[in-house]
């Protein structure tokens, strides 16, 4: 992690890590990291050109690019955008539903509702940052 002060007191925060973890349990390959989801070809293309506009590539809150600060191609995000889509399973919630969720296997999230929500989460076993210089 690398952490750097502007002149402006803002704070940029950059990490490297893996886009590709082993899974701590079955050892296979997992893709595991942020890459799309933060990286601005998430945003809406109005959101995202105001923010371009008003602080630059530099100043945007959150972005992903290659480990080696190289951009990451609009192709090879809409690619992975479509995998995601294709993948993606919704199933209508009952009452008294509980999901369990291996967060290193299953990309998770929800769609937009009305009502009332309650998220009780508990985590186990934290996998620690791996090395992104060593094989994975």
């Amino acid at each position: 992690m690398d952490v750097e002060w502007g002149r402006d007191d803002s704070l940029t925060v950059t990490y490297v890590r893996p886009a590709i973890h082993v899974h701590p349990v079955t050892g296979q390959p997992v893709w595991f990291n942020h890459g799309l989801f933060f990286n601005p070809y998430s945003l809406t293309p109005e959101v995202r050109e105001v923010l371009l506009e008003s602080v630059g590539i530099e100043g945007l809150p959150y972005n992903t690019t290659y480990g080696d600060g190289q951009a990451v191609p609009h192709a090879v995000l809409q690619e992975i955008d479509r995998a995601y889509r294709e993948h993606t399973r919704s199933f209508p919630w009952q009452p008294g539903d509980l999901l369990f969720v291996d967060n290193m296997l299953v990309a998770h999230g929800r769609r937009p509702f009305t009502g009332d929500r309650r998220v009780l989460v508990g985590m186990a076993d934290p996998v620690p940052p791996q090395d992104p210089s060593s094989p994975s």
